[in-house]
Protein backbone atom coordinates (compact mmCIF):
# COMPACT_ATOMS: atom_id res chain seq x y z
CA UNK A 1 0.00 0.00 0.00
CA UNK A 2 1.10 3.55 -0.65
CA UNK A 3 2.10 5.45 2.53
CA UNK A 4 -0.38 7.95 3.89
CA UNK A 5 0.87 11.52 3.59
CA UNK A 6 1.36 13.53 6.77
CA UNK A 7 -1.46 15.60 8.23
CA UNK A 8 -1.53 19.20 9.34
CA UNK A 9 -3.97 21.53 11.06
CA UNK A 10 -5.87 24.25 9.20
CA UNK A 11 -8.99 26.28 9.71
CA UNK A 12 -12.28 25.39 7.96
CA UNK A 13 -11.87 28.49 5.79
CA UNK A 14 -8.44 27.31 4.63
CA UNK A 15 -9.85 23.92 3.72
CA UNK A 16 -12.74 25.35 1.74
CA UNK A 17 -10.49 27.94 0.06
CA UNK A 18 -6.95 26.50 -0.01
CA UNK A 19 -3.94 28.43 -1.25
CA UNK A 20 -1.62 27.09 -3.96
CA UNK A 21 0.74 25.75 -1.29
CA UNK A 22 -2.09 23.73 0.24
CA UNK A 23 -3.06 21.79 -2.88
CA UNK A 24 -0.32 19.17 -2.59
CA UNK A 25 -1.08 18.31 1.04
CA UNK A 26 -2.40 14.81 1.69
CA UNK A 27 -4.75 15.70 4.53
CA UNK A 28 -6.45 18.68 6.18
CA UNK A 29 -8.09 19.27 9.52
CA UNK A 30 -11.49 20.86 9.74
CA UNK A 31 -15.00 20.22 11.11
CA UNK A 32 -16.19 19.49 14.62
CA UNK A 33 -14.18 16.54 15.93
CA UNK A 34 -13.47 15.79 19.55
CA UNK A 35 -10.61 18.33 19.64
CA UNK A 36 -12.61 20.93 17.69
CA UNK A 37 -11.15 19.97 14.31
CA UNK A 38 -11.38 16.95 12.02
CA UNK A 39 -8.63 15.50 9.88
CA UNK A 40 -9.70 14.73 6.31
CA UNK A 41 -7.48 12.57 4.08
CA UNK A 42 -7.30 10.65 0.81
CA UNK A 43 -5.40 7.38 0.36
CA UNK A 44 -4.87 5.19 -2.70
CA UNK A 45 -4.41 1.82 -0.99
CA UNK A 46 -3.83 -0.03 -4.31
CA UNK A 47 -5.75 -3.03 -2.96
CA UNK A 48 -7.52 -4.26 0.17
CA UNK A 49 -7.55 -7.88 -0.97
CA UNK A 50 -5.76 -10.41 1.21
CA UNK A 51 -6.36 -13.56 -0.81
CA UNK A 52 -8.02 -14.32 -4.11
CA UNK A 53 -10.72 -16.26 -2.32
CA UNK A 54 -14.31 -15.39 -1.39
CA UNK A 55 -15.84 -12.34 -3.01
CA UNK A 56 -17.30 -11.18 0.27
CA UNK A 57 -15.12 -8.88 2.37
CA UNK A 58 -17.11 -9.71 5.50
CA UNK A 59 -18.01 -13.07 7.00
CA UNK A 60 -20.07 -12.21 10.07
CA UNK A 61 -23.40 -10.45 10.19
CA UNK A 62 -24.42 -8.01 12.93
CA UNK A 63 -28.22 -7.92 12.71
CA UNK A 64 -28.60 -5.20 15.32
CA UNK A 65 -26.59 -2.64 13.36
CA UNK A 66 -27.45 -4.17 9.97
CA UNK A 67 -23.82 -3.90 8.93
CA UNK A 68 -21.08 -6.47 8.49
CA UNK A 69 -18.12 -7.15 10.77
CA UNK A 70 -14.92 -7.54 8.77
CA UNK A 71 -12.39 -10.23 9.70
CA UNK A 72 -8.73 -9.41 10.35
CA UNK A 73 -7.62 -8.16 6.94
CA UNK A 74 -5.75 -5.32 5.28
CA UNK A 75 -8.61 -2.98 6.09
CA UNK A 76 -7.71 -3.41 9.77
CA UNK A 77 -4.20 -2.18 8.99
CA UNK A 78 -5.61 0.80 7.11
CA UNK A 79 -7.93 1.75 9.97
CA UNK A 80 -5.08 1.40 12.48
CA UNK A 81 -2.87 3.65 10.35
CA UNK A 82 -5.61 6.26 10.03
CA UNK A 83 -6.08 6.18 13.79
CA UNK A 84 -2.32 6.64 14.23
CA UNK A 85 -2.45 9.83 12.15
CA UNK A 86 -5.68 10.88 13.88
CA UNK A 87 -7.61 10.94 10.61
CA UNK A 88 -11.37 11.27 11.14
CA UNK A 89 -12.61 10.95 7.55
CA UNK A 90 -10.64 9.27 4.77
CA UNK A 91 -11.42 8.53 1.15
CA UNK A 92 -9.89 5.27 -0.09
CA UNK A 93 -9.24 4.39 -3.73
CA UNK A 94 -8.51 1.09 -5.52
CA UNK A 95 -9.96 -1.12 -2.81
CA UNK A 96 -10.70 -3.83 -5.44
CA UNK A 97 -13.75 -4.90 -3.42
CA UNK A 98 -16.92 -6.14 -5.10
CA UNK A 99 -20.42 -4.94 -4.27
CA UNK A 100 -21.44 -2.24 -1.82
CA UNK A 101 -21.89 -2.14 1.93
CA UNK A 102 -21.23 -0.64 5.33
CA UNK A 103 -18.71 -2.45 7.53
CA UNK A 104 -17.63 -2.12 11.15
CA UNK A 105 -13.86 -2.27 11.60
CA UNK A 106 -12.82 -1.77 15.21
CA UNK A 107 -14.52 1.47 16.30
CA UNK A 108 -14.65 2.82 12.73
CA UNK A 109 -17.14 2.43 9.91
CA UNK A 110 -16.15 1.71 6.30
CA UNK A 111 -18.60 2.65 3.53
CA UNK A 112 -17.58 0.78 0.38
CA UNK A 113 -18.59 0.74 -3.27
CA UNK A 114 -17.16 -1.48 -6.00
CA UNK A 115 -17.97 -3.41 -9.12
CA UNK A 116 -21.12 -5.56 -9.08
CA UNK A 117 -20.68 -9.01 -7.54
CA UNK A 118 -20.14 -11.48 -10.41
CA UNK A 119 -22.70 -14.21 -10.86
CA UNK A 120 -22.00 -17.92 -10.78
CA UNK A 121 -19.65 -19.01 -13.55
CA UNK A 122 -18.65 -15.44 -14.40
CA UNK A 123 -14.94 -14.61 -14.44
CA UNK A 124 -14.09 -12.34 -11.50
CA UNK A 125 -12.38 -9.23 -12.83
CA UNK A 126 -11.52 -6.92 -10.00
CA UNK A 127 -10.76 -3.25 -10.41
CA UNK A 128 -11.13 0.25 -8.95
CA UNK A 129 -13.40 0.36 -5.89
CA UNK A 130 -13.72 3.26 -3.45
CA UNK A 131 -14.57 3.68 0.22
CA UNK A 132 -15.03 6.21 2.99
CA UNK A 133 -13.61 5.46 6.44
CA UNK A 134 -15.21 7.23 9.41
CA UNK A 135 -13.63 7.48 12.86
CA UNK A 136 -15.72 7.16 16.02
CA UNK A 137 -16.44 10.92 16.08
CA UNK A 138 -17.29 10.94 12.37
CA UNK A 139 -19.57 7.91 12.81
CA UNK A 140 -21.60 9.85 15.37
CA UNK A 141 -21.93 12.75 12.93
CA UNK A 142 -22.92 10.32 10.17
CA UNK A 143 -25.60 8.72 12.35
CA UNK A 144 -26.80 12.15 13.48
CA UNK A 145 -27.34 13.00 9.83
CA UNK A 146 -29.43 9.89 9.25
CA UNK A 147 -26.65 7.47 8.20
CA UNK A 148 -27.04 8.64 4.61
CA UNK A 149 -24.69 7.40 1.91
CA UNK A 150 -24.87 6.49 -1.77
CA UNK A 151 -22.95 4.39 -4.23
CA UNK A 152 -22.94 6.34 -7.47
CA UNK A 153 -20.67 3.87 -9.24
CA UNK A 154 -17.66 1.66 -8.56
CA UNK A 155 -15.61 4.89 -8.75
CA UNK A 156 -17.81 7.21 -6.71
CA UNK A 157 -19.33 6.99 -3.23
CA UNK A 158 -20.64 9.74 -0.95
CA UNK A 159 -21.78 10.17 2.65
CA UNK A 160 -23.44 12.96 4.66
CA UNK A 161 -22.14 14.07 8.06
CA UNK A 162 -23.99 16.38 10.44
CA UNK A 163 -20.95 18.35 11.62
CA UNK A 164 -22.98 20.80 13.74
CA UNK A 165 -26.46 19.68 14.76
CA UNK A 166 -27.21 22.98 16.53
CA UNK A 167 -26.76 24.89 13.27
CA UNK A 168 -27.81 22.10 10.95
CA UNK A 169 -24.45 22.16 9.15
CA UNK A 170 -23.90 19.19 6.86
CA UNK A 171 -20.67 18.07 5.22
CA UNK A 172 -20.91 15.87 2.11
CA UNK A 173 -17.85 13.64 1.71
CA UNK A 174 -17.10 12.15 -1.71
CA UNK A 175 -14.49 9.48 -2.41
CA UNK A 176 -13.64 9.00 -6.08
CA UNK A 177 -11.16 7.32 -8.39
CA UNK A 178 -10.86 8.57 -11.97
CA UNK A 179 -10.15 6.17 -14.87
CA UNK A 180 -6.45 5.75 -15.57
CA UNK A 181 -6.68 4.26 -19.04
CA UNK A 182 -9.42 3.62 -21.55
CA UNK A 183 -11.44 5.56 -24.05
CA UNK A 184 -12.23 9.21 -23.49
CA UNK A 185 -15.90 8.23 -23.27
CA UNK A 186 -15.22 6.43 -19.98
CA UNK A 187 -13.42 9.48 -18.59
CA UNK A 188 -16.16 11.82 -19.78
CA UNK A 189 -18.75 9.59 -18.14
CA UNK A 190 -16.84 9.68 -14.84
CA UNK A 191 -16.53 13.46 -14.73
CA UNK A 192 -20.14 13.89 -15.80
CA UNK A 193 -21.24 11.67 -12.92
CA UNK A 194 -18.92 13.52 -10.52
CA UNK A 195 -20.60 16.76 -11.58
CA UNK A 196 -23.99 15.18 -10.85
CA UNK A 197 -22.74 14.22 -7.37
CA UNK A 198 -21.59 17.76 -6.61
CA UNK A 199 -24.73 19.28 -8.13
CA UNK A 200 -26.83 17.18 -5.75
CA UNK A 201 -25.31 19.01 -2.76
CA UNK A 202 -27.58 21.86 -1.56
CA UNK A 203 -26.04 25.28 -2.17
CA UNK A 204 -25.89 26.09 1.55
CA UNK A 205 -24.06 22.89 2.46
CA UNK A 206 -20.35 22.09 2.14
CA UNK A 207 -18.66 19.19 0.39
CA UNK A 208 -15.22 17.62 0.32
CA UNK A 209 -13.87 15.52 -2.56
CA UNK A 210 -11.15 13.03 -1.61
CA UNK A 211 -9.82 11.00 -4.49
CA UNK A 212 -7.34 10.18 -7.19
CA UNK A 213 -7.76 11.99 -10.50
CA UNK A 214 -4.77 10.46 -12.31
CA UNK A 215 -3.72 13.88 -13.60
CA UNK A 216 -0.49 14.66 -15.43
CA UNK A 217 1.12 17.94 -16.40
CA UNK A 218 3.22 18.91 -19.40
CA UNK A 219 3.45 17.69 -22.98
CA UNK A 220 4.17 14.14 -24.08
CA UNK A 221 7.61 13.71 -25.61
Amino acid sequence: MVPLMSCRDSSPAEVLHPSQDDISQGAHRTGQGKSGVWCLASWNVRTLLDVDGPIETARQQNDDERVDVVDERKIDQVVAELRKYKVDVAGLQETKWFGRGVYIVSDSVVIAAGRPVPGAGVVKRRGEGVAIVLSRAAVEAWKCGGSKWKKWSSRLVSAELMVDSSKGEVLHVVSCYAPTFGASREKDSFYSLLQDVLSSVPSKENFCVAGGFQCSCGLKE
